[in-house]
This record gives structure tokens, C-alpha cells and sequence, in this order.
């Protein structure tokens, strides 16, 4: 997705010091930092929240955080895990399983009620792969 957007308007927000190197390597602006410990920054026309939020310890802190920095008309981009086609692609039954790194997991009407929650308006959704949910976004 950033390939198609002029480096200068991106800002790369990551705690992967891999991750930042490849961004700044392509000429974006980069901020070493976390989600769940976010630093302060001007408004934001497009937020992309990729594969992230399944990733912070509180979601919905993370959520008002990104609704807090959108600019009046801006949009949000989110995709998370969705837990039971994630289950059902990768043969898991039961009602618990988890991966280490994911302490949170989403179904539809869980990620629209943080959603809402948090003052955001789903205008589009889909998916991202087999088994990512994704959602466009507007403030409310």
C-alpha cells in the first residue's frame, strides 16, 4: 500500500528497528515507537492500521489514540485477525486457542462495537486475505 503513496506525506510509526530501516530506506519518515505507548503527532488525513491491533494490550486506548489524530474528513484503515476463520482455515477447534503475540483476537461484531466505542463509523469492509478483516473508516 505505501509503494503507491509519495514518501514525503507518509509517516511510519513501528517499534521494529527492521521494519523502520526498510520504510526509511524508501524515503519515508519514520518514528520508532509502540502503539500501546504512542508519541504525539499533528493530524492525520489517512490512518493504515495494518495488522496491528490485534498486536497492543489495549485496543480500545489505541483506537481513541488513532481517533484523536484524524483530521476532520481523514480516514482509518484497519485489518485484524478474524479469529474464527483463522480457527477454521488452520484446523483448531475449541473455544481457546491464541497466539503469543496476539492478545487480543476479533469476530466481526467484537471489532464493530470497539469500533464504535471508540467514536469511529465502519464505511467499508472486506477482507484483507483468508482470514484478515478489514475495515475503512470514518470518526463520528
Amino acid at each position: 500500500v505505501l509503494k503507491t503513496w509519495p514518501a514525503d506525506v507518509v509517516r511510519v510509526l513501528d517499534p521494529s528497528a527492521a521494519d523502520l530501516a526498510v520504510a526509511a530506506a524508501r524515503g519515508y519518515t519514520t518514528i520508532c515507537a509502540s502503539a500501546d505507548d504512542p508519541p504525539a503527532l499533528p493530524p492525520q488525513d489517512v490512518i493504515l492500521c495494518v495488522q496491528t491491533l490485534d498486536h497492543v494490550r489495549d485496543p480500545l486506548a489505541v483506537l481513541r489514540w488513532m481517533r484523536s489524530l484524524l483530521a476532520p474528513g481523514g480516514w482509518l484503515y484497519l485489518d485484524v485477525v478474524h479469529a474464527q476463520e483463522w480457527a477454521r482455515i488452520n484446523g483448531v477447534r475449541g473455544p481457546c486457542f491464541w497466539k503469543r503475540d496476539h492478545p487480543c483476537y476479533w469476530s466481526k461484531p467484537t471489532l464493530t462495537a470497539a469500533l464504535r466505542r471508540t467514536g469511529w463509523r465502519i464505511r467499508i469492509q472486506g477482507r484483507y486475505d483468508r482470514y484478515h478483516h478489514a475495515v475503512w473508516c470514518k470518526g463520528v
